[in-house]
């Protein structure tokens, strides 16, 4: 028997039309244009691009 809150649950929800609250549906949008760019290895690779040039830009921002 798997424990509550274990990924596998947690993507059962998300992907659940049935939305028991607003945040459930924000989170189901969310989810599912994430599994849509992931799904896209061109756009995947633009989005990984674009956050090297943003810590890139930013090195204050993350040097500790």
């Amino acid at each position: 028997m798997a424990k509550s809150g274990t990924f596998p649950n947690l993507h059962d929800w998300l992907i659940n039309e049935d939305f028991m609250s607003p945040r459930q549906a924000r989170l189901h949008s969310v989810y599912l244009g994430w599994l849509s760019l992931v799904a896209n290895p061109l756009a995947f690779a633009g989005f990984a691009f674009l956050l090297l040039l943003i810590v890139v830009a930013t090195p204050s921002l993350f040097c500790f």
